[in-house]
């Protein structure tokens, strides 16, 4: 019979918040199943840190095909080396277990703080540096005005 310990074991699908900022990551998984409720192609993704603190904890990000979304897919798409300058044919098997960097935010939903990559989040794999990452698709002010 096994025997299991659960002391310092989260509940499944509780997965730890972690502190904003760039990390590197790996692309494990895509599901490509599902649709965004508009119709367009979505792909769900898992991602785990490969290194730091932080290392080995997933985040988990969704891909959406339509107009408005095809920037962060875009940016994705350079991240793990392919030429966007025109148009891609695009496969999970041209993504999977590619590292890449990320900015992680906390983001909260339904009452429910949740790490995710933010949307301009991917960029290319390089040495990380201590600057936090900043989502420019998210502003909270206008302190960036000249007046």
């Amino acid at each position: 019979m096994p025997r299991a310990d659960f002391t310092d074991v989260p509940d499944a699908g509780n997965y730890p918040v972690i502190p904003e900022g760039t990390y590197r990551l790996e692309i494990l998984e895509i599901d490509d199943t599902a649709d965004t409720k508009q119709g367009d192609e979505m792909w769900k993704l898992k991602l785990k840190i490969v290194d730091g603190e932080w290392r080995g904890t997933f985040i988990f990000d969704n891909l959406t095909f339509g107009v408005k979304a095809l920037g962060k897919v875009k940016m994705l798409c350079k991240a793990v080396g392919l030429d966007t300058s025109g148009a891609l044919d695009l496969k999970p098997s041209m993504f999977l277990h590619k590292k890449i960097n990320a900015g992680v935010i906390a983001d909260e939903y339904n009452g429910v703080t949740r790490n995710k990559i933010g949307f301009a989040g991917y960029s290319v794999p390089q040495e990380l540096t201590d600057v936090p990452f900043v989502d420019k698709a998210k502003k909270d002010d206008d302190s960036d005005l000249p007046f």
